[in-house]
């Protein structure tokens, strides 16, 4: 698969039917039509309205934020998140059909990957096989990277919540902080990479997903709810030194 890879040309940008579209870049061997070309350019972070409110997501999101909160306060909230979804309307859809076509069109396309550029709000189309090639050749070096016998993320996960314990036995942090720090649905780092629009010869840099990682420790609550020069935070912040 390298070896293909070295015989392969940097991708270089195809015109669109849509040329003004500046927030697109067609770097793939697919030719997008005009509605395609107008799905991609609203961005990735464009969502289609729901077909029906997801109503068991949004309350569980609302009650794991409550946790902390005096029980008046997220009574009141609770309350007013029902009275919201109650009263709630269905959504009109800002696609037209023939770009909700082509928003189906380009996900079930197995020849190309959607992706951001590097730097700037600008959507990236790429062919899979440049893009899979690229990767695996960073992953390959081993220079940068170090292969695994085994996946040491559930022992990872154990140490981190044994420390998590300590901390509460030795009453740095209360019952409720260590329920909020520790990690139960710890998931492997995943690597993607993002396109370097700006290089001449387009290469990807490697960005590692965020998510519940079992090294986590849930940073930003502990420093939301921790005072300044507490033990416990001194004593964090020295392991992550």
């Amino acid at each position: 698969m390298l070896s293909s890879l070295e015989n392969t040309k940097p991708p270089q940008q195809k015109k669109n039917s849509n040329p003004s579209n500046k927030w697109v870049v067609n770097l793939s061997q697919k030719t997008l039509t005009e509605d395609q070309v107008q799905v991609l350019g609203l961005g990735l972070n464009f969502a289609t309205a729901p077909k029906e409110v997801p109503i068991t997501d949004i309350l569980a999101s609302v009650e794991d934020g409550l946790c902390g909160i005096p029980p008046s306060e997220a009574d009141l909230i609770r309350g007013k998140v029902v009275s919201t979804i109650q009263n709630k309307k269905r959504s009109r859809s800002v696609l037209t059909k023939k770009e909700h076509i082509a928003l189906q069109q380009l996900k079930k396309d197995p020849s190309i990957i959607i992706t951001k550029a590097d730097k700037g709000n600008i959507t990236t189309v790429l062919d899979k096989e440049w893009y899979d090639n690229k990767i695996n050749k960073m992953l390959d070096d081993e220079e940068t990277n170090k292969p695994l016998k085994t996946n040491p993320t559930a022992s990872t996960t154990k140490d981190v919540n044994k420390f998590i314990n300590n901390l509460l036995e030795s009453n740095q942090i209360t019952k409720e902080a260590s329920f909020r720090m520790k990690i139960s649905d710890a998931t492997t780092p995943r690597l993607y990479g993002l396109p370097k629009l700006h290089k001449e010869n387009i290469s990807l840099r490697p960005i590692v997903s965020t998510g519940p990682f079992c090294c986590a420790v849930r940073p930003k609550f502990m420093f939301l709810n921790w005072k300044h020069g507490t033990p416990a935070r001194r004593l964090v912040l020295s392991r992550l030194a």
